[in-house]
C-alpha cells in the first residue's frame, strides 16, 4: 500500500463524520508564573500531542535554568521535564516533534562544545540525549526550528546561519543516531535564515520557507528534494508578502502560510501557493479595521477542513487574534486576545486529537505566558503520527482512549495490528 498517496484521502473520511459545531469556548489551561520558573514562549514554540495525550514543548528562559522541556495535560497540570543549564544547552526556542519511535525532537539555538547550538531528543520522561553540536562553520549553527520526520526515518532541519563566506543558513539531515549531514546551504538568492520547520509534501519533497532573501530579499518559498537539489518557487515582494512563516500542505493538494508583513495594508497576508510556485493572496490583514496583524505563525488545517492561523497584534482588544480561512478565502476572526487572560500568540496552533486547538500566548498582565484552548465543537478523532511511510513500515496512531481495535484499516485495505 503507497500511504503517501492515500494519506489525504482517508483523513478525509475519518474526520468527515466528526464534524458537530458548537458555540466556541477559549479558555487558559495553565500560565507561566513570573517568579522565575521556566516561561516565555517565543516563535515557533511548535507544541507537540504525545502519546499519553498531554501537550510537550520548549521554554527559552526562567529561574537559574537556560530553557526548558515541559508537558502540560489537557486540564491543565503542568510538569518541566528538563531544564538545559546542567548540559550547558540554552535557548531552545523551537518546541517539539513527535517522532514515531515516540521520543521528542528538537533544538538549542545555543550551547553544545563550540556554543553553536544542537538538535537533541527527548522521551517522555525527561532523559534528554544530545544528538549533534553544530559547529559553526560549513555545517551552520542557530538552529531555531525543530526537524521532522521524512519517510526515510531521518529527521530534516534548518539552521538559521552557516560559518563560511556566504552561505546565509543550512539545512540538514540527521539520524537519529546523530550522524548529520548537510544536505543545502542557502545563498541569499535562494533565501535566507530559515526559522520554521520544514514539511514534507505527499509527492516526497521537502518543502519550507526563509524569513529573508529570495530574488527580491523580502523571503523565499522552495522545494528541494532530501538529496538536496533545491527549487526556489516564489520570491516575496510585499505585494505578495514578506516573512513568511511555515508552509502547510492541506487536503487540496496546495501549500497555505501566512507572512509577517506586506499586503495592502503592511500587516501580512494569508497565501495560498500551488506546487509549481503561483501564489495568491487569500487576505490581507488590517488591524485598523478589527482584523488581526502581523501574523508570525503557521497555519494547521482541522478537522472541519479549514485553516486556523494566530496574528499577534490587531483584534478588539490590539492583542492578537485567531482566525479562520477556508481554502476557498473566506476569512473570519474567531477570537480577539483580551490581554489580561492571554496575549500576543506565539505559536502554529495544534489540533489535539481531543477535537480542540491548542496554542501558546507570549504574555498578559499577570502572567508570562500561558497555553490556551480554543474549543469549536469539533469531535475527537484519530491522526497518525507520520503522514506517509513505506510499504510495510509500523504506523502510529494518536487518539483518545485507543485501548484496543478489532481491526484497522486505509480506504479498507486491512492493516496488520502489532
Amino acid at each position: 500500500m503507497n500511504i503517501a498517496k492515500r494519506f489525504l484521502a482517508v483523513l478525509g473520511l475519518l474526520i468527515a463524520s466528526t464534524l458537530n459545531m458548537t458555540a466556541q469556548q477559549f479558555g487558559v489551561i495553565y500560565s507561566f508564573p513570573l517568579d522565575g520558573a521556566p516561561c516565555c514562549p517565543k516563535p515557533p514554540a511548535i507544541l507537540a500531542q504525545g502519546p499519553d495525550g498531554s501537550l510537550y514543548s520548549t521554554l527559552p528562559f526562567g529561574g537559574n535554568t537556560s530553557g526548558a522541556v515541559f508537558k502540560v495535560t489537557p486540564k491543565g497540570k503542568f510538569t518541566d521535564l528538563y531544564d538545559f543549564e546542567a548540559d550547558k544547552l540554552f535557548a531552545p526556542y523551537g518546541g517539539l516533534t513527535l517522532g514515531t519511535d515516540g521520543r521528542f525532537y528538537g533544538t538549542t539555538s545555543g550551547g553544545g562544545n563550540s556554543l553553536q547550538g544542537t538538535v537533541f531528543a527527548i522521551t517522555m520522561g525527561g532523559q534528554l540525549t544530545t544528538l549533534y553540536t553544530f559547529s559553526g562553520g560549513s555545517d551552520g549553527f542557530a538552529p531555531y526550528a525543530p526537524p521532522i520526520e521524512g519517510v526515510d526515518k531521518n529527521f530534516y532541519g534548518t539552521t538559521l546561519e552557516a560559518g563560511s563566506q556566504s552561505p546565509q543558513g543550512t539545512m540538514y539531515k540527521v539520524t537519529t543516531s546523530g550522524s548529520l549531514t548537510t544536505i543545502h546551504q542557502f545563498q541569499g538568492t535562494d533565501g535566507a535564515g530559515p526559522a520554521v520547520p520544514l514539511i514534507q509534501g505527499i509527492d516526497g519533497n521537502l518543502y519550507g520557507s526563509t524569513q529573508f532573501g529570495g530574488s527580491r530579499g523580502d523571503g523565499a518559498l522552495f522545494r528541494v528534494t532530501t538529496a538536496g537539489s533545491l527549487t526556489l518557487l516564489h520570491s516575496f515582494d510585499f505585494t505578495t508578502g514578506a516573512y513568511p512563516s511555515a508552509l502547510i500542505q492541506a487536503s487540496d493538494g496546495n501549500f497555505y502560510g501566512t507572512t509577517l508583513s506586506g499586503g495592502a495594508d503592511n500587516k501580512g497576508v494569508v497565501f495560498r501557493m500551488t506546487a509549481s510556485g503561483d501564489v495568491t493572496v487569500l487576505h490581507s490583514f488590517n488591524p485598523s479595521g478589527g482584523d488581526g496583524g502581523a501574523p508570525q505563525t503557521g497555519l494547521v488545517q482541522a478537522s472541519d477542513g479549514n485553516l486556523y492561523g494566530t496574528a499577534q497584534s490587531g483584534g478588539a482588544s490590539g492583542y492578537g487574534t485567531i482566525f479562520r480561512v477556508g481554502l476557498d478565502g473566506t476569512y473570519a476572526t474567531v477570537y480577539s486576545f483580551d490581554g489580561t487572560t492571554a496575549a500576543y500568540p506565539v505559536d502554529t496552533l495544534l489540533q489535539h486529537t481531543n477535537g480542540k486547538l491548542y496554542g501558546m500566548s507570549m504574555a498578559a498582565v499577570e502572567n508570562a505566558g500561558t497555553v490556551y484552548s480554543l474549543n469549536l465543537g469539533l469531535k475527537p478523532f484519530v491522526a497518525l503520527v507520520l503522514a506517509a511511510g513505506k510499504i510495510g513500515s509500523p504506523v502510529a496512531i494518536l487518539g483518545q482512549g485507543l485501548t484496543g481495535a478489532k481491526s484497522v484499516s486505509f480506504n479498507g485495505v486491512p492493516i496488520v495490528v502489532p
